[in-house]
């Protein structure tokens, strides 16, 4: 029923929310180089891992006061966590301020972090790539992961995707599975790099390996297709499972697909709806206009056509043009709305903009019909066209009535 189209890159900001989500979890391990515990500095260390802030914090105040840049580095973390004193990204810019200075490239970093964001100070990208290129420099694969992002997103540098590659590399070579997930992109893609599929498996298994819920699912996918790898569908399954396992939507809505569709396992479409649910609940515009159909048909669920169009409408509404069809299609049927031939054509000529081949079949229909728009033979014939060129079985007969009419 549904045709598999690979979800969409995330969205910058889903992407950061992650990059600080790692940045934090780095920061919480409060793990002190040695060559740093001077008797003051093990003393916090111990109370931070007892999680006794406020002891730490009276213990590094010290110490980070007569310039110990380990000390002002953990007190900047502090105050941007709210750990022992109150949140506050400002004090947190100000300490991280004073240990980059001393060259702690872990407060490069997170300063970096802060005016990427405008977190405490005001959001500038030039100097967020200034900071996040002294920790690169300085050897925190971090760093340099989030260096060859900048390069290759154009924030904040020219867009470079040669240096992008060359950084995330730095950083892939490491072990951090986010650039080994990255570099694996630019090579399956050719950007910035010879377009290699092998390279791409390579990269994409080592960050698997580390656990890379995404370079689980990019994997599985060169497995299914026989790409850089010999054609192993009980590997990619494998790999999907993991994934989905941490969560990952897009591998979540493959094996809905998979069941739905009975693609290397047997079909099921209760276990189809419950992907799908897992992946839907995450905002997955794929997995929400998939199991919209189930609902719909009242497969694998019972049916439930009001919710069937609820979840069509979240799909449509984030521009996933199946979802934008199907929901055009409703207003036309009345099936869950009240029919609206005006929503109708809407819907269906976003679809259509889209070269989805259905939508632009039945929006030559409309035009032909002048149903929810004024009757245009003219436009009609090209939206049916521009289906038939996609080998739309409908449109190539409409197609042919219309030109036999003349």
């Amino acid at each position: 029923m549904y045709v598999y189209v690979r979800e969409a890159q995330r969205s910058f900001q889903v992407r950061l929310a992650c990059l600080i989500l790692a940045w934090l979890l780095v920061a919480c391990t409060f793990c002190i180089p040695v060559a740093a515990q001077d008797t003051g500095i093990a003393a916090a260390n111990t109370d931070i891992a007892a999680k006794n802030y406020d002891k730490a914090y009276l213990k590094l105040k010290p110490l980070a006061d007569n310039g110990n840049a380990v000390a002002q580095y953990y007190i900047g973390v502090m105050y941007e966590q709210g750990l022992g004193q109150a949140q506050s990204y400002a004090s947190a810019a100000e300490w991280y301020q004073k240990a980059a200075k001393a060259g702690d490239a872990r407060a490069q970093n997170n300063l970096g972090l802060l005016y990427e964001t405008g977190r405490g100070v005001p959001e500038d990208l030039s100097t967020a790539v200034t900071f996040y290129q002294k920790a690169a420099d300085g050897g925190l694969h971090q760093a340099q992961y989030t260096v060859g992002r900048m390069y290759g997103e154009g924030r904040g540098v020219q867009q470079d995707f040669v240096k992008s590659a060359l950084w995330y590399q730095k950083a892939a070579i490491q072990g951090d599975v986010a650039a080994q997930t990255a570099l694996g992109t630019l090579y399956a893609n050719g950007t910035g790099v010879t377009q290699d599929d092998k390279m791409a498996v390579r990269w994409w298994l080592a960050a698997s390996e580390g656990r890379s819920a995404e370079g689980q699912y990019l994997l599985a996918r060169m497995y299914s297709r026989g790409k850089g790898a010999i054609q192993d569908e009980a590997k990619a399954i494998e790999l999907d499972r993991a994934s989905a396992g941490q969560g990952f939507a897009p591998a979540q809505t493959m094996l809905g697909i998979r069941y739905e569709t009975g693609k290397a396992v047997v079909q099921d479409y209760k276990a189809a709806v419950d992907w799908y649910e897992r992946a839907a609940k995450q905002g997955a515009a794929q997995a929400q206009n998939n199991l919209a159909g189930l609902i719909f048909l009242g497969k694998g669920t019972s049916q439930d056509i009001s919710a069937a169009v609820s979840l069509w409408r979240a799909s449509a509404e984030q521009g996933y043009a199946e979802a934008q069809s199907n929901l055009g299609l409703r207003y036309l049927d009345g099936k869950g709305v009240a029919i609206d031939s005006a929503q109708a054509f809407g819907w269906l000529h976003k679809a259509a903009d889209q070269n989805l081949a259905a939508a632009q079949y039945n929006l030559g229909v409309m035009y032909f019909k002048g149903t929810g728009v004024a009757q245009d033979i003219d436009e009609a014939k090209k939206w049916l066209t521009k289906a038939s060129a996609q080998g739309n079985q409908d449109a190539i007969r409409g197609l042919a009535t219309l030109t036999a009419k003349e």
